[in-house]
């Protein structure tokens, strides 16, 4: 890090590498449980709830897998390191790897566990209405196409949608744009449309999405616990036929990315 009172941001102290960054151990996941607790946030079905969404009954409803029971021959669970081993573990073209290899752990991108994500949070809370909602959060199952849970991915579209109608001045709360279409033609356009209409590139409807290919589909183990599930693909919305020079050119500034 650059040395206190400097202006040169490549004038580091050495070593670079300070032996006293990891001297400590920060669990930000326990911090989060804590702050949770500290500042009232209800419980993980309770939270559910209020975003009107189904409690889950049982704790492989929550982590989608098909077990909340420790293999067989694990003496006192909760306090045995030994059911987070890893049995199996894949790269990123879904070949094994073998789990007491430590040269090959760092392709790993998915891996089996001994025991369930389910089994553990069983053990710890005995009731899905005891989870903590941090915790239930990031159990859960990606939604298909995206990189959430159930629960994350409607508290993240609530509250965007939210800041989105509450801004008065967001360009499509403006009721003038009826006007403007009605006059000129000119009306709110995609990001995918305003990138197809400004280059020859080949843009899905949603270009925040990337189709998956053989490879990443190939990936079955899910890293947190011993269910296997099938890797999410993207779905790649239909395509808009390419736009000539000319179009590009007719479209030119007054085009608008509705988000």
């Amino acid at each position: 890090m650059p040395r206190p009172g400097t202006t040169d941001p490549t004038a580091c102290q050495t070593p670079v590498i300070d032996p006293r960054w990891f001297s400590g151990v920060v669990d930000l996941g326990a911090l989060d449980i804590m702050r949770g607790r500290d500042h009232g946030i209800p419980s993980y079905n309770a939270l559910r709830k209020a975003y009107g969404l189904a409690p889950k009954t049982t704790f492989t409803s929550i982590t989608g897998e098909s077990t909340a029971t420790f293999p067989p021959g694990i003496p006192d669970p909760n306090n045995n390191p030994d059911i987070l081993k890893f049995i199996e573990l894949r790269d990123a073209n879904g070949v094994v790897l073998d789990p007491n290899d430590p040269s090959t752990q760092e392709n790993a991108v998915t891996g089996v566990r001994k025991s369930t994500l389910a089994a553990r949070l069983k053990a710890i809370y005995g009731t899905p209405d005891a989870v903590d909602a941090f915790v239930g959060i990031v159990s859960e199952p990606h939604v298909r196409g995206t990189e959430l849970g159930e629960l994350q991915l409607a508290i993240w579209k609530k509250q965007f949608e939210a800041l989105r109608d509450g801004d008065r001045f967001f360009f499509a709360n403006d009721p003038v744009l009826t006007v403007i279409k009605a006059l000129f033609g000119v009306q709110v356009r995609t990001l995918s449309q305003i990138i197809a209409a400004n280059s020859n590139a080949d843009v899905a409807a949603n270009p925040f999405v990337v189709a998956a290919t053989p490879a990443t589909a190939s990936s079955a183990a899910v890293a947190s616990g011993g269910a296997e599930v099938s890797a999410v693909q993207a779905n790649r919305p239909e395509q808009e036929p390419p736009r000539s020079p000319d179009r590009r050119r007719e479209v030119g500034d007054s085009s608008r990315t509705l988000l």
